[in-house]
């Protein structure tokens, strides 16, 4: 989760079902927020986030209470 003021910024993930390294929909649950004032970019991407948190643009706080598991089911014909 990113925390940027921006009512506009989705979930950012690294992986997704369909993905070569998805991981079965077990979500490590990390809040993102914005060190810096003025207007906030929206990230599209991880690697966008990975590059502000790097450049001290971001904090990051694990909340390892927050994690949850997403199974992904077929859907059966009826």
């Amino acid at each position: 989760m990113i925390s940027n003021g921006q009512v506009e910024q989705l979930r950012v993930t690294t992986v997704a079902p369909g993905d070569r390294n998805y991981h079965g929909g077990k979500w490590k649950v990390y809040v993102v927020t914005r060190e810096e004032s003025g207007p906030a970019s929206l990230f599209t991407s991880a690697e966008e986030s990975e590059a502000s948190l790097v450049a001290g643009e971001l904090s990051m706080l694990r909340r390892p209470d927050a994690d949850f598991q997403c199974l992904v089911l077929r859907k059966t014909k009826s």
